[in-house]
């Protein structure tokens, strides 16, 4: 396994089916970390209002319990639920608390962002690293959702080229329908993505069109 990043002890390599692990935590730290120093430096700084506003006003209208794109101008409707349900959480449906919800789904987002890397980043320093450039490229705030999905897309995929099995095949379904739910645009490029991925991952192995493959192929599209 060759080193891309960063020198010392090799990190342990994550089983997908171990969700608290050292490791993992560690990773989660980190990301942490990364986020307070953000939010500490961002979080209370400046206003768009034109785009950062529009993005409170939907959350605020969610929260309220009216449907995104049924009763107000908005975007694919699952960043105001999410942020309807931080404001219910919080007892606060200010601009802050918005930033917070945010920063909550970054955290997110940085934390699969840096499992999927894994591989490739081989001590913790140079992970820190990338966690801060990482938030570094979720600029500006109010549209890091689109980063995030991306990255948690990376770490689906990689879970699927690392375990191509039938459980994997179906949670990569069901991003794609929850990638669908943050955003259309998402639901399109992680659908044809995934497809491509898994007829590069079949055809690999096998050369030949098989029940294998179909078979995978309808469970993907199941969970979907």
């Amino acid at each position: 396994m060759s080193r891309c990043m960063g020198t010392g002890k090799g990190l342990p390599y994550l089983q997908e089916h171990q969700l608290l692990t050292s490791y993992t935590i560690r990773v989660a730290a980190i990301a942490a970390l990364v986020v307070a120093i953000s939010f500490i430096t961002w979080g209370k700084v400046g206003v768009n209002l034109a785009d950062e506003g529009f993005l409170w006003y939907g959350g605020y209208q969610a929260a309220l319990g009216k449907v995104p794109l049924l009763d107000f101008q908005a975007y694919d409707p699952a960043r105001y639920y999410w942020l309807a349900i931080w404001f219910q959480v919080l007892g606060d449906n200010s601009l802050l608390a918005m930033r917070i919800a945010t920063a909550v789904f970054q955290l997110i987002g940085i934390v699969f962002g840096l499992l999927a890397l894994r591989n490739v980043v081989y001590s913790w320093r140079a992970m820190v690293i990338v966690g801060f450039l990482l938030a570094l490229w979720m600029f500006p705030s109010y549209k890091l959702y689109d980063h995030c999905i991306a990255l948690i897309a990376v770490y689906i995929a990689n879970i699927l080229v690392n375990r191509p099995g039938i459980k994997q095949h179906f949670l990569a379904g069901v991003f794609v329908g929850l990638a669908a739910f943050w955003g259309r645009n998402h639901g399109l490029y992680t659908s044809v993505s995934f497809a491509v991925l898994i007829f590069v991952l079949h055809f690999h192995r096998n050369r030949v069109v098989t029940d294998s493959w179909k078979k995978k192929m309808v469970v993907w599209c199941s969970g979907i």
